[in-house]
């Protein structure tokens, strides 16, 4: 019996089943047999219908499954940090007897509440939560009767920080014989140093980063794809038995879903089309079959696209990312006739010129490779790059990605250039300024360029040492090497060796109380009627504007809610957005561009639990290059 089923719930995931397949019999009636989740549950059931004559109907219903005494518990489905809440603990009685039962809260696996009642038809506990410790709070509410029967609910309720957390660091190649001195902002809290000799355990650092991003536009899809299959590669060259089946046929049944009806793709989902994400999706879409995935691309569709746009008057730049997208996959087409047309221009810029003399070497052309060698630069370091001359914050278009086409020219071509390549190689490397790459999409092209020659060329051991002195005193011959030390003092860094260390220092540090930060962007959230004392159970907007002072692409806003606050809908996304995330603590939009001017987005929330709660600053960024940002101030909001 029911009674006889003690029980504390702790599992509240959602699940759904779906039957394509159910035929009425005569009496106009269908049946299956499913299991429920738990054994107190509201299932919501749609049925859709349709006879052999095309006519069709729905219906929905619900099945409620309760016991007749249980215990239940509400409260906020994450707090902040010195948030004050109510945890609602329920006791329900379904019988017709008045039991006597003893209600208690738990918090942390410690009895905080008890109390002996009788309960007639429902009795209603509350308890008051601050929470100040972090990470989680484990909150237990239940009832037991003297014949040893109980019933109840356990949920642990995640507990974030005030503020947010920035991050310092810098990223070193220590090439030959190499001295550094290093300080440190004694505010940031401790320095953490690693260094790597071998630049697969650069990569891997990076492929790590890639895989576990959060966001999943098709770019980023594309980026962890490609992240994946590089992953891959690395574990067949160590002879490590792993793979990523399952996640690479994941993302690419992704891509193949979101394709847009010209056989393109656009930043998010099937949003307007995009020709050099379209690329990078190919390119991971390509590669994925050269790894031996069944990949449905309808080709046919992306080509008959492709050639009608060139037949169009286009964009020189979109016609050198047309042909480039043609030969992905190999479609036979008239090549010639286009590059020379863009080969006329005088208008190109290096990198459009670096693309179109890639697109010559791919179609077997006449090209020279000196118009490449030319236009190279060096750094400080005695690397090698060549120079953008369009703005570096362009996220396809900028000095890295004009240098990984001069590094894929250079490495197809048989002249003497190709000894250079190390040197390009180390340029990248050096531009890990802040530990990692500046972007997915940045990374995953990377990646993909330079690692056959990483596994290829293979350097072979040499007699390094690294010697560091300040805080601590080390002497290091063996890598990869960690430490971790106080920022207070200058540290002295001393490499000899014939082959590059490569080094990392950052600083994790929280900002508790952020100010507001203002510069090509303003934000601004506020509630309506600009109150922050809320009333439960009454709908309220939080309004978020946005002041933009130059014109801006690929924009990520992100929005913190108050914990006692749910989504009362999640409303669809307005002109000004292409996509929106909800989490359980904050929404994230995200815009294809905006111009120079004024913006407002709006969340629908529904204040539900009474108490005092925080509300962390909303922040703007630009996705690919995020120093580009601004935030609000720390607001404290009141829900009565």
């Amino acid at each position: 019996s029911a009674f006889e089923s003690s029980s504390i719930r702790d599992n509240f995931s959602d699940y759904a089943f779906w039957q394509p397949n159910l035929v009425t019999n005569s009496e106009g009636k269908a049946y299956f047999i499913t299991t429920f989740p738990d054994d107190v549950t509201n299932w919501k059931t749609y049925v859709l219908a349709m006879s052999p004559k095309k006519k069709s109907g729905q219906t929905s219903n619900e099945i409620k499954s309760y016991k007749p005494l249980m215990a239940q518990i509400a409260l906020p489905r994450f707090l902040i940090e010195n948030d004050t809440t109510f945890a609602i603990g329920k006791t329900l009685n379904y019988t017709l007897d008045s039991i006597e039962v003893t209600t208690k809260f738990e918090i942390n696996d410690e009895e905080i509440f008890t109390k002996n009642q009788i309960c007639v038809n429902s009795i209603i506990d509350s308890l008051i939560i601050n929470p100040t410790c972090l990470d989680t709070v484990r909150v237990k509410y239940y009832l037991e009767k003297k014949d040893g029967y109980y019933d109840g609910e356990f949920r642990e309720i995640p507990v974030f920080k005030q503020g947010f957390e920035e991050t310092k660091g810098s990223f070193y190649v220590l090439d030959k014989d190499t001295t550094l001195n290093l300080k440190f902002n004694d505010s940031l809290g401790t320095v953490n140093l690693y260094d790597r000799y071998d630049e697969l355990e650069v990569i891997d650092t990076e492929l790590r980063r890639l895989i576990n991003y959060r966001y999943l536009c098709n770019e980023q899809l594309a980026s962890k794809l490609k992240a994946y299959l590089a992953a891959e590669s690395i574990n067949r060259f160590q002879n490590k038995n792993k793979n990523y089946n399952r996640e690479i046929k994941r993302i690419i049944t992704k891509l193949e879903n979101n394709q847009n009806s010209d056989g393109f793709w656009g930043w998010w989902n099937r949003s307007s089309t995009n020709y050099w994400i379209s690329t990078h999706v190919l390119e991971s879409l390509v590669n994925a079959q050269v790894h031996g995935y069944q990949v449905k691309i309808d080709e046919s569709k992306i080509a008959d696209k492709a050639i009608w746009k060139l037949e169009k008057d286009f964009y020189m730049e979109d016609e050198i990312k047309l042909l480039h997208l043609l030969k992905l996959i190999n479609i036979r087409f008239d090549y010639k006739k286009y590059i020379a047309k863009i080969d006329s221009s005088t208008f190109l810029t290096t990198q459009e010129r670096f693309r179109l003399i890639e697109l010559k070497q791919m179609c077997n052309l006449e090209y020279n490779i000196d118009e490449i060698w030319n236009k190279k630069q060096e750094t400080l370091f005695g690397n090698i790059y060549f120079e953008s001359d369009k703005n570096n914050f362009i996220v396809n278009e900028n000095e890295i990605q004009t240098t990984l086409i001069a590094y894929r020219i250079i490495r197809r071509d048989s002249s003497h250039y190709t000894k250079y390549l190390p040197k390009i190689r180390n340029y990248l490397f050096e531009k890990r300024k802040s530990s990692y790459w500046g972007n997915t999409y940045e990374s995953a092209q990377i990646i993909e360029t330079i690692l056959p020659d990483l596994l290829n060329d293979r350097k072979t051991s040499g007699k390094q040492q690294l010697t560091i002195s300040g805080v601590k005193d080390h002497k290091i011959y063996k890598f990869p090497f960690d430490t971790t030390f106080s920022p207070n003092q200058e540290i002295r860094i001393s490499k000899t060796g014939n082959y590059p260390i490569y080094l990392t220092t950052y600083q994790h540090y929280w900002n508790a109380n952020p100010t507001t930060k203002m510069g090509d962007f303003e934000i601004y959230s506020r509630f309506e009627h600009n109150k922050l004392e809320l009333e439960a159970g009454k709908s309220e907007k939080l309004i978020v504007e946005v002041e933009v002072k130059k014109d801006a692409e690929y924009v990520m806003i992100q929005v913190p809610i108050p914990a006692g606050c749910s989504y009362n809908s999640k409303s669809t996304i307005n002109r000004n957005e292409v996509h929106r995330e909800y989490y359980k603590n904050e929404v994230i939009i995200f815009s294809n561009k905006l111009i120079k001017g004024s913006y407002q987005f709006e969340i629908d929330l529904l204040p539900r639990y009474t108490g005092k709660y925080t509300l962390n600053p909303a922040k703007i960024e630009l996705m690919y290059f995020p120093t580009f940002n601004a935030n609000n101030e720390i607001k404290k909001v009141n829900i009565r």
